[in-house]
């Protein structure tokens, strides 16, 4: 019989209504601003998860110093940021158009009203995460597909599957080439031990 693991869970969001609805489902949540100091005290959790939250901020420095705090020694964080140097991101820039990615009704036709104000490669998000303190960094990318291009996204569900299909063979760049074939970046790092 295999053993159990217990774990224990919070999370925090600035919309009121998700963290009701994640109360109301059993789950410990917290309304709170993540461009604020965390709410918990330092050396608190072995795990941080932030998906899709940097890019957002004015001052996602902040946010990381505050994760990097409330971890544990050893502790690690995880997360993933949306990757502006993708190839499709960078033809498009090449005729003109810029896109930031953060919602389909801003990202082309309005991109200055995109959710999204802050940017990262590969290689930037590593140069973050070092500065703020992190070690043992690792990177990794989402399968390529073709399912990823602007517009292909919201084919109908038959054309998706298909370009699923013939983006199969091709899937690898995303992880073998994360800069330039993967729509995501994610990330792990590690708080160093105390010395």
């Amino acid at each position: 019989m295999a053993e159990k693991i217990r774990a224990d869970y919070t999370g925090i969001d600035i919309s009121e209504e998700a963290v009701n609805i994640c109360k109301a489902k059993g789950y410990s949540a917290v309304v709170h601003d993540v461009n604020m100091p965390l709410p918990f005290e330092s050396k608190t959790f072995d795990v941080v998860m932030i998906f899709e939250v940097l890019e957002h901020l004015f001052l996602p420095e902040i946010c990381l110093s505050e994760v990097k705090r409330v971890l544990l020694p050893g502790g690690i964080v995880i997360g993933s940021i949306p990757n502006i140097a993708f190839l499709p991101n960078r033809l498009l820039m090449l005729i003109g158009y810029f896109n930031p990615g953060g919602s389909p009704a801003t990202s082309l036709k309005a991109a200055y009203k995109d959710p999204h104000i802050r940017f990262f490669t590969k290689k930037s998000l590593i140069k973050f995460l070092r500065e703020i303190g992190f070690v043992e960094i690792h990177i990794i990318g989402k399968k390529f597909s073709l399912i990823d291009l602007p517009v292909l996204y919201r084919s109908p569900l038959t054309l998706r599957k298909f370009l699923n299909l013939i983006s199969a063979p091709f899937s690898f760049l995303g992880k073998f080439y994360p800069s330039l074939f993967s729509l995501r970046i994610y990330f792990k790092a590690q708080k160093p031990y105390e010395r």
